[in-house]
């Protein structure tokens, strides 16, 4: 099955002059929640449903339970997890990068080698026009 995409127009100034790029931009089918997932999973299991759902309720607070407590969490198959951080401003000496001035930042997903080498697989079509 392939994954749409549309053509989206970008505006761009190069050296004074305006020029307009055309680049392919991602058509999703819909975002899939975790009894979603967890459907899927009972259906390729002999685990149910409300089993997979609740276990994936327990690996999103252990995953955040982890990165609070300083860890990366690796999912093999799936990707690492970490934090960024950052403060306010940057320091002239480090001893005023305090505790109380870092603050964490975003949660950082790098993709399983092997489910990014797979990228190259995705088979891409343009939607047909309604």
């Amino acid at each position: 099955m392939a994954h749409y995409y549309r053509v989206g127009k970008k505006k761009y100034r190069k050296n004074g002059v305006w020029k307009e790029l055309y680049f392919p931009v991602p058509v999703y089918k819909g975002v899939l929640n975790r009894d979603d997932i967890a459907n899927i999973l009972a259906e390729r299991t002999t685990i149910k449903q409300a089993d997979l759902a609740g276990a994936l309720v327990g690996l999103s607070q252990i995953i955040e339970e982890k990165l609070h407590q300083g860890y990366k969490v690796n999912l093999e198959g799936i990707g690492i997890f970490s934090l960024s951080v950052t403060s306010d401003k940057g320091y002239e000496k480090a001893s005023n990068v305090i505790p109380g001035r870092v603050k964490a930042n975003k949660v950082c997903y790098k993709a399983n080698q092997k489910l990014q080498k797979n990228l190259e697989f995705v088979k891409f079509e343009r939607p047909r026009d309604k």
